[in-house]
């Protein structure tokens, strides 16, 4: 795979998007007790993260297998969970280790649960507008940094994704001192599915 150090565009969207669910977080106390609050921010936020995730996971798609072209994320899916097994185990860390979670949990079998909400708040906003909320926010752009990372890997496993999120870390919680973390560049590391060479 071929890292694309110079526009590293889909990260910066993500970043864009952590910066607005942080700003939310000064009007809404992140605690087990507000996960269900929703809001148009959040609706908005849930929207905005789901929809890059498509726009992600059809190019780390089409970079996995140039030949095809994924219509939808069940397609992107097969292929993306073939080649990358264990994507749907990621483990993600919310502000500062408070919430661990799985948002591509059961992704293999069918659509994680802020995945269906997306879905909800789309086609039918008028009855299920309190999918939009703090926590299906929250799982979404979590969503969308696992996914990020992997369109990126060469650039992860090299520390060049700059700069390093602010409220989510990869795998188990970073217990560091906070301005230590901010200074370093985090390096990631993914797993693949046993190469294929008669594919080449």
């Amino acid at each position: 795979m071929e890292a694309h150090y110079d526009s590293l565009n889909h990260w910066r969207y993500f970043l864009a998007l952590e910066d607005d669910l942080e700003r939310a977080f000064r009007f809404v106390e992140f605690c087990d007790e507000n996960l269900k609050t929703h809001s148009l921010e959040f609706s908005r936020i849930l929207m905005m993260a789901s929809a890059e995730v498509e726009v992600v996971a059809k190019q780390l798609s089409s970079r996995i297998e140039p030949t095809l072209s994924p219509k939808n994320m069940g397609e992107c899916r097969e292929i993306i969970t073939t080649h990358f097994p264990n994507l749907p185990n990621s483990i993600v860390n919310a502000v500062n280790g408070q919430m661990t979670f799985h948002p591509w949990s059961g992704w293999n079998k069918g659509r994680p649960d802020w995945w269906q909400a997306y879905t909800d708040v789309k086609h039918s906003r008028h009855t299920k507008y309190r999918d939009g909320n703090l926590g299906n926010a929250i799982e979404a752009v979590g969503g969308l940094m696992v996914m990020t990372i992997y369109l990126y890997e060469d650039a992860a496993k090299l520390g060049q994704l700059s700069p390093n999120p602010r409220l989510f870390s990869l795998g188990a919680p970073i217990t560091t001192n906070n301005s230590f973390y901010n200074q370093m560049q985090l390096i990631y590391t993914i797993d693949h599915a046993p190469f294929d060479h008669e594919k080449l």
